[in-house]
């Protein structure tokens, strides 16, 4: 009984000492972080539908201009990961050669297109690059095509 009543008192100290209120104390604080992150991950996610229905219309414009820029001739310039833009309008592609960011190449294909491993390919009114160092180049061709 003696050995019982010692446990129940050295019980009774610790949850009375010091450390006991401390590890409270950091236990509320970080529960109240978890309800804030929570808060934040819920915002984030708000924000994350908002722009992803942004991206959506502007997918849908984006594919207007685009049928309309193909079929009216004029020229359309195209560097790194945008043949996944173009990819999404399958008839813009069918049957056209160009280059774009390597790892675009397998959606260029999908797409009816054929991917070609240069800096730049010109394909008619379609002047692509690889990526951004080519853009210079790019743009020369782009403004003579626009000039001519």
């Amino acid at each position: 009984m003696k050995h019982l009543v010692a446990i129940i008192q050295s019980r009774q100290a610790f949850f009375q000492s010091a450390i006991f209120m401390r590890l409270s104390a950091i236990l509320l604080a970080l529960s109240a972080i978890s309800s804030l992150l929570s808060a934040i991950l819920l915002a984030l996610s708000a924000i994350f539908s908002l722009l992803s229905a942004i991206l959506l219309a502007l997918s849908a414009i984006s594919s207007l201009y685009q049928r309309f820029s193909w079929h009216s001739n004029k020229p359309i310039a195209a560097v790194c990961h945008v043949a996944q833009i173009f990819a999404t309008i399958l008839e813009v592609l069918k049957g056209r050669v160009l280059t774009a960011y390597i790892a675009c190449k397998p959606e260029v294909q999908v797409a009816g297109a054929a991917y070609i491993d240069a800096n730049l390919h010109t394909d008619g009114n379609l002047i692509s690059g690889h990526a951004w160092p080519d853009l210079p180049g790019l743009m020369r061709e782009f403004i003579q095509k626009l000039e001519s």
